[in-house]
């Protein structure tokens, strides 16, 4: 229940009021000037106040542009570095792109100067045969056939003489050779008779065989058949000493089949064959025949001697 006011308080809640509505109300005896000038000067501290805060919150935005400034001279350095690069690249693809054009102009003149040469090496060839040919066929149609065997005689003479005269020297190298290991010098086969094959008016210069051996135990390894087919090829005539006739070789047998060979009249070894061989192309050594010699059986090399009979091994 409500307690009853008192005139006391009421008196005083009047006073009050009276107060508050005199500091409400402009103070007497001041004038407008000062009035505004007060509220200029409280505006003027609330625009510093605010410049305050405004200054405070620009520092410290400047000390963050300050903390990133190396970040930003950083991306400043790459992107100045980029711009290098690329501007070398641009140079380098320049230069490529350059070379490229003068290496496929020079290869270009190259080809064209190689095939230049080619060809005219072909057609000079081709005319060339053309023109002797053509020459051939004239100088065979106004030659008479028994000149030109007359001439193919002479370019055999000439051959010959000239096969002699190397097979002369090759064996006076041969004969001064002084060890079975030494090389042979290779003597030319005979040059081939006339014949169906071989017409008279051809003429081929005579060659030493493929198969003319490098020294003695190169020889002396050669497979019979090998070995018979290089002395028919020489024409070299073997000597049986028993009788003093000359051999003349029949069919080769197999290379391993025996150490003989059988003729059309007498039974022919190895060793007079290789004798033989080395008499015509000039070599002092001789071959132990292995019937008359047991220890030449027991070696893997033969046993040989010199025209002067002092025996070595090949």
């Amino acid at each position: 229940m409500p307690r009853p006011t008192t005139s006391r308080q009421n008196q005083n809640q009047n006073q009050n009021q009276s107060s508050a509505s005199q500091r409400a109300t402009p103070l007497e005896g001041i004038s407008p000037e000062v009035l505004a000038m007060g509220k200029l000067i409280a505006t003027m501290k609330d625009t510093v106040h605010a410049l305050h805060e405004h200054f405070n919150i620009l520092g410290k935005e400047m000390e963050q542009v300050a903390e990133l400034a190396p970040a930003v001279k950083a991306a400043e350095l790459v992107d100045k570095i980029r711009g290098e690069i690329q501007k070398q690249v641009k140079d380098r693809e320049e230069k490529i792109a350059a070379l490229k054009r003068e290496l496929e102009r020079r290869v270009e003149q190259e080809i064209r100067e190689k095939l230049y040469n080619e060809a005219k090496s072909t057609i000079k060839d081709a005319v060339q045969r053309r023109v002797s040919e053509k020459v051939g066929r004239l100088l065979a149609d106004q030659v008479p056939n028994d000149l030109r065997v007359q001439v193919a005689g002479h370019k055999r003479q000439i051959l010959e003489i000239q096969t002699n005269l190397h097979n002369t020297e090759a064996r006076r190298f041969n004969s001064s050779l002084q060890s079975p290991t030494d090389s042979f010098r290779p003597l030319r086969r005979p040059a081939l008779p006339e014949s169906v094959e071989t017409p008279a008016t051809a003429v081929e210069p005579p060659t030493p065989s493929k198969k003319f051996p490098e020294n003695l135990g190169k020889l002396w390894l050669l497979p019979l058949s090998d070995l018979k087919l290089l002395v028919q090829e020489y024409g070299v005539d073997i000597l049986k000493p028993q009788d003093g006739s000359k051999s003349k070789l029949g069919s080769p047998t197999t290379p391993d089949s025996a150490s003989t060979l059988v003729g059309d009249e007498t039974e022919l070894s190895r060793e007079e064959m290789i004798n033989a061989f080395m008499t015509h192309i000039g070599a002092p050594f001789r071959v132990l025949p292995a019937a008359s010699s047991p220890v030449a059986k027991k070696l893997s090399s033969p046993l040989v001697t010199k025209v002067n009979n002092r025996p070595c091994f090949a």
